[in-house]
């Protein structure tokens, strides 16, 4: 069986050496502590009282009115306000095909032209308005930063 074995010649084992050991003596230079005093923190949200888990009175009775439609609904709250920031099915989906049936109604979702990519999120929108407190008004300036399909 054949040993195989590394072997540098001195002047390369040298210079490995000599960057080994610069390299330390930079890296514990390379941070300094600020001459200055710190800035304050002037963001009022970590004051706020955190989110209990629970939606607001305002947003309830849109919720409720859902969950008639829907039994099995999800939704999700936001993190520094109470009111939800996502709705989803825990089996399924929130309409059926082509987006009528279940949470849209087939005349809110006819208010919007069958071209219209964002069709059936307007039509939940109007259908439910107080489950996030604005309807498909809302989306008129939107600028969509993702789009899955």
């Amino acid at each position: 069986m054949p040993k195989f074995s590394i072997q540098m010649k001195p002047s390369l084992l040298k210079l490995f050496g000599l960057c080994v050991l610069l390299s330390d003596g930079f890296a514990a230079n390379a941070f300094q502590h600020p001459e200055q005093s710190e800035l304050p923190n002037l963001d009022v949200r970590q004051n706020a009282a955190p989110n209990t888990n629970q939606i607001s009175a305002a947003h309830e009775a849109g919720v409720s009115r859902l969950m008639t439609k829907i039994a099995d609904v999800r939704i999700g709250l936001d993190d520094r306000q109470p009111r939800p920031n996502f709705v989803a099915r825990r089996d399924g989906f929130l309409t059926g095909p082509a987006g009528s049936g279940a949470a849209i109604s087939p005349t809110a979702l006819n208010k919007f032209p069958v071209a219209d990519p964002q069709r059936v999120t307007k039509a939940f929108l109007n259908e439910h308005p107080a489950v996030f407190g604005h309807d498909a008004s809302a989306l008129t300036n939107a600028v969509i930063k993702r789009d899955y399909v």
